[in-house]
């Protein structure tokens, strides 16, 4: 049945707004891709008139010079949307061509609520056209050390209420719009700020930077205030150097007990020197459930702080270089380490670690160590500290990234696990036959697999009986093989395998035939538990009138279709027609 049949307009309109979403910029939020929606008016003369005629589609406006067709879009954008408020995002522009479509939005300018650019060169060449914009209540600046062009913008616009991305320094300080902060980059010590807390009252995300320091000064302690309980929810303190740490204890001694009740996220860069005191102070922040520690192999581990209780973290994620300083003794510092971490992190539900020697981390998933684990993420580790553990039982999801060494997986087995994804080719991992493929039955109990493409598994010897999900995966390069229609071809010979298969994700780099056959043999065919295929999603373009035939067939219904013959041509032509072969 239709969407726009099954669901009320304003249903409608946001399933479709949810299916348009893109990223232009990967710290951005996600708006409505103006290319997709012009897609979606493809599907019928139906879906046409739906989509034209819902105003608050074409509102999130994206002003590029890369763009194709930028000024026609620009111009259909502001007519489709009508008195709609618009939300304007801006890339990179070209101050010689900007001309030829910013004007497009004057008549607009009323309407437009929210700004973001990626930089201030871009907001300075956006306003040298587009001038002051009346209503304007939200900016935010990706990249912005505050300058003329950005301080000239907030001055001018009296009516804003939200900024977000400033570089907080000395000349931010001094303006009259300090209250419109929420995210904010700081430049200068936490005791430079003390003056300006209550009016920078409604920052909600806070990072503090590097401070830059003429070579070869060093740092000098301050006094410590005591500060008001202040409201940020989330903190990042990005600053480090190899004598860091008096402004690093300073700051956190006094941030402590004013964020114990309302930081929910922190991000730190620390060293080993400072671990150890900062793991026994997170107890304290009663609200917390998300760190991020950025190790820096560097100063000595500190034993004598002493870990009282565990603190509140569920999520925690670990990226460190551990060979940052080849002289420290690793192998005996890496036991302790894991050690200290298990108890202060006693609630951690999700783990993951990042980095090329995190593999003496492992232990951490062992059961006597995190009792409340429950979901596993691998990334970049080259196992160069190999270590036997047992799994915890509590652990469901393991997703292994490629990037370092291949894990071995029967150090991973465990009747606990129910989702595992591999971003690996076969060749590459560990105890894998070459000839058998990976067997699956090291997690029998797995409902959901995710692979690479390039993964040949054992599909007929693995314990597949619980198994609903399958994603196979593009590789890295589009000249890896690809394992899925070997997969279908068993799907068809051997449907008792997967009896409570229901959802497929593939590429379409799969033999068609084999696809139609496949269902066909399945629908013949009585499934023990009669549980049948549901739906398949492809990742990318497939042949035209496909979607119909496969969507008929995964109901059990009878299809004429074009000919096997016909059908294993359709992805070949390319190949056979190339004059280099």
């Amino acid at each position: 049945m239709d969407l726009l049949e099954l669901y009320p307009p304003e249903v409608s309109s946001e399933i479709i707004a949810y299916a348009c979403l893109t990223k232009h910029h990967q710290d951005w939020e996600e708006v409505i891709s103006v290319d997709l929606l012009l897609d979606l008016t493809l599907v019928s003369s139906t879906w046409q008139a739906f989509i034209i005629g819902t105003p608050g589609l074409w509102a999130d406006i994206f002003l590029d010079s890369r763009q194709e067709e930028l000024a026609l879009k620009l111009a259909l954008q502001c007519e489709l949307s009508r008195d709609h408020a618009l939300s304007i995002s801006v890339g990179l522009l070209n101050s010689t061509v900007s001309g030829d479509f910013l004007p497009l939005l004057d008549n607009h300018r009323h309407r437009i609520q929210e700004l973001t650019v990626l930089d201030e060169i871009q907001l300075s060449i956006f306003f040298n056209t587009v001038s002051s914009l009346p209503c304007l209540k939200s900016l935010l600046c990706q990249k912005c050390r505050i300058g003329e062009a950005t301080t000239r913008c907030i001055d001018q616009h009296p009516s804003l209420q939200v900024v977000k991305g400033i570089y907080v320094n000395q000349q931010v300080l001094t303006s009259n719009w300090l209250h419109c902060l929420r995210e904010v980059d700081v430049g200068v010590p936490l005791h430079e700020l003390v003056p300006h807390l209550d009016a920078l009252s409604n920052i909600r995300h806070i990072r503090f930077k590097s401070i830059n320091r003429p070579q070869g000064a060093s740092l000098k302690p301050y006094k410590v205030h005591i500060l008001p309980t202040l409201p940020w929810t989330r903190l990042t303190i990005d600053e480090w150097e190899a004598n860091i740490s008096v402004h690093f204890w300073q700051n956190l001694d006094v941030l402590v007990p004013a964020l114990a009740q309302s930081l929910t996220e922190l991000d730190c860069r620390v060293n080993f020197g400072l671990l150890s005191r900062l793991l026994s102070r997170l107890a304290e922040f009663t609200s917390i459930f998300q760190l991020r520690l950025r190790l820096i192999a560097h100063g000595t581990l500190d034993t004598s702080a002493k870990i009282t209780q565990p603190s509140l973290v569920q999520k925690l994620y670990i990226e460190t270089r551990l060979d940052f300083d080849s002289r420290m003794p690793l192998p005996e510092i890496l036991p302790v380490l894991v050690q200290m971490m298990a108890k202060c992190f006693h609630n951690v539900t999700h783990l993951l670690l990042h980095g090329f020697t995190n593999s003496g981390l492992v232990p951490l998933l062992s059961r006597e160590f995190l009792p409340k684990l429950r979901d596993v993420v691998l990334n970049e580790c080259d196992y160069y500290y190999k270590t036997d553990i047992i799994l915890s039982s509590t652990v469901q999801t393991l997703k292994f990234h490629s990037g370092g060494g291949p894990p071995d997986l029967m150090m991973y087995r465990s009747e606990g696990i129910r989702e595992v994804a591999l971003d690996y080719p076969f060749t590459s991992l560990m105890g894998i036959g070459e000839q058998q493929g990976l067997n699956l039955h090291l997690w029998p109990h797995l409902k959901k697999l995710h692979a690479h493409g390039g993964l040949k598994i054992d599909w007929i010897g693995s314990g597949l009986k619980n198994l609903h999900s399958i994603t196979l995966a593009q590789g890295s390069s589009a000249k890896d093989p690809y394992q899925g229609t070997r997969l279908l071809y068993i799907l068809s010979l051997y449907p008792h395998q997967f009896p409570v298969l229901t959802d497929l994700n593939l590429v379409p780099r799969i033999e068609w035939d084999i696809l139609f056959c496949c269902l066909e043999a399945r629908n013949a065919q009585k499934v023990e538990s009669n549980v049948r295929i549901e739906a398949i999603t492809f990742n990318g373009e497939i042949p035209f009138g496909f979607p119909e035939l496969i969507s008929r067939l995964l109901r059990g219904e009878e299809v004429r279709r074009p000919s096997n013959l016909n059908l294993s041509w359709i992805g070949n032509l390319d190949l056979l027609q190339d004059s280099n072969l």
